[in-house]
């Protein structure tokens, strides 16, 4: 899909082009994003691709975020049962209590470490 929708998106699945812009809500069963989307995106596998920029609370069975995709918002992990879990899009991987989560996904490269600190 490519172009600028306002309004609700449900369908079996879906790819947000480079140059789409969505502004509503999202349920799918495969959902991969390379444009912008604000609002809510639900579906069992989720792909936020380099090119994306996501402001959404989204809920997945799977989810991938490629290097340099954008991401703010919550992330539930819904479970075989349609359980959710609020789950932290840090390193650790520890379930959080937290409202919001903010995460921008940046090209790795040498850890940097400052003096007197031990590498990991």
């Amino acid at each position: 899909m490519n172009g600028n929708v306002q309004g609700d998106i449900r369908c079996a699945s879906l790819v947000v082009g480079e140059a789409a812009q969505i502004t509503g809500s999202i349920v799918a069963d495969d959902v991969v994003v390379r444009g912008r989307i604000i609002g809510t995106i639900r579906g069992q596998r989720l792909s936020l691709q380099n090119s994306c920029h996501v402001e959404a609370d989204i809920s997945h069975e799977s989810l991938v975020i490629e290097q340099g995709a954008f991401f703010e918002g919550k992330s539930r992990r819904a479970d075989d049962t349609g359980n959710e879990k609020l789950r932290d899009v840090s390193k650790s991987g520890t379930e959080i209590q937290s409202p919001r989560t903010f995460a921008t996904v940046q090209p790795s490269g040498p850890e940097v470490v400052p003096p007197g600190k031990a590498a990991r």
